[in-house]
């Protein structure tokens, strides 16, 4: 006899109260998980009756599965790394029709592996039923450096160094927060370029690296990924540079705006979109860009240390100029740092909370539910978001560097505490 379609039949679902939990590992592997800051997955099971029944429990499992491919030459694999179970037991209560729903709560290890398969899924047990099962509930465990309850900090520094060719340089790098997605402000100075020299094109990217731990203790590691953040030459100025009419003698070069005063993009969006700047002998040349980090379709997160994680990722952001003196031969010097990069939905509160009012009629949500980490936002809203810690990036001067070159090491003087230096003509250095 084949059963009727429209009578309805028992239902069991599962729901967390918060799909990504934010990890805190401990920065010393050597000390306990415990050692860390381990949180909580907290989720509700609700089974919906027709009609009374007899039922003897519930499950509840937590599963997490790693998976990771080494690339060429390397297999496929993947492994357990969490199981957990949470029995309700109803000892043969008769339930009501309806919906019946009982909380769980699971403690999700401080070092867990992020990025990876985890899902809560629930399931009858007992005689009856026994196989009915819920949809799984994905968990999404995230690294994340910041205090618990805290926004990533801001990111600054300045990258200086020393060439014949170019003369003292130095990079400054500013972002109100250093997620996936997220802005990035640089500002490439050149203290005092040399007679002869012509900057043919500027590129700043930033590159990936990953490295996969096989149980046998094989280890791959593919290829860098490099993504570019901007790129400009001089021929897409589109206007002879004005001469420098500041006090200080810099030749800032100012950017094309668009109709929101916004500075455009390389593709036409609201980013920057202006060329290179003549180099003058005795003045200081100076490009400011505002770029954005891609988003979490083509980089991750930077692995914490403390994760137990077969897949480690890094990240570098760096600079590449491309000059010529009096003619000759183009070359290419290249700058770049190690940074951590934070998970675009770390920023789930700031993108999503209204600010605190006393007018409730003013508190209303900044972005629907299922818009919730930085890669939702386009460039323009960020910049209205961050605009105060945009509108002003750090520079050599303000970090406390002096770029006063050293005649005998051929280095800038800079302060002790951020010491070190990276140069490379037709290559690059990683910095320390």
């Amino acid at each position: 006899m084949l059963s009727n379609p429209f009578k309805p039949s028992p239902c069991l679902r599962v729901e967390v109260e918060q799909s990504s939990i934010f990890l805190h590992p401990s920065p010393n592997p050597s000390l306990l998980p415990s050692e860390g800051s381990d949180q909580l997955l907290r989720g509700t099971v609700t089974l919906t009756l027709p009609h009374p029944r007899k039922l003897s429990g519930l499950k509840v499992v937590f599963d997490g599965i790693m998976s990771y491919n080494g690339g060429v030459g390397f297999p496929y694999e993947e492994e357990q790394v969490l199981l957990k179970e949470l029995e309700i037991d109803l000892k043969n209560e008769v339930l009501p029709a309806g919906e019946s729903t009982y909380e769980f709560t699971f403690i999700v290890p401080s070092n867990s592996p992020e990025f990876q398969r985890f899902y809560a899924i629930a399931k009858t047990s007992g005689t009856w039923n026994s196989g009915l099962k819920s949809a799984v509930a994905p968990v999404y465990p995230l690294g994340n450096p910041a205090a618990p309850g805290e926004l990533p900090g801001e990111y600054t520094d300045v990258l200086p160094m020393y060439s014949e060719e170019l003369g003292p340089v130095a990079i400054a790098i500013s972002a109100p927060h250093l997620t996936v997605s997220s802005l990035l402000n640089f500002e490439i100075s050149l203290a005092s370029p040399p007679a002869g020299l012509a900057l043919k094109k500027l590129k700043a990217f930033v590159e990936q690296t990953f490295e996969i731990t096989y149980p046998d203790g094989r280890i791959a590691r593919p290829p860098p990924v490099r993504h570019r953040l901007f790129e400009v030459d001089e021929t897409t100025t589109k206007a002879p540079a004005p001469p420098s009419n500041r006090k200080d003698g810099k030749a800032y070069y100012s950017p094309p705006a668009s109709p929101s005063g916004k500075e455009l993009g390389l593709d036409g969006s609201e980013g920057g979109n202006d060329g290179l700047p003549p180099v003058r002998v005795g003045e200081e040349w100076v490009v400011k860009k505002l770029a954005r980090l891609p988003n979490d379709d083509k980089i991750r997160p930077t692995t914490l240390e403390g994760l137990r994680s077969r897949v480690r990722v890094t990240h570098s952001v760096g600079v590449e100029i491309q000059h010529e003196s009096d003619g000759g031969q183009r070359r290419a010097t290249t700058i770049s740092k190690k940074i951590h990069i934070v998970s675009c939905c770390a920023m789930r509160d700031l993108l999503r909370l209204p600010a605190y009012s006393k007018d409730p009629s003013l508190v209303r949500a900044k972005k629907p539910a299922d818009c919730d980490c930085v890669c939702c936002s386009s460039f323009a809203e960020l910049v209205e978001l961050d605009k105060k810690e945009i509108l002003g990036p750090i520079t050599p001067s303000e970090a406390g560097f002096v770029l006063a070159a050293d005649p005998l090491s051929k280095t800038p003087a800079v302060g002790a505490e951020r010491g070190g230096y990276g140069l490379v003509v037709n290559g690059r250095r990683e910095w320390a």
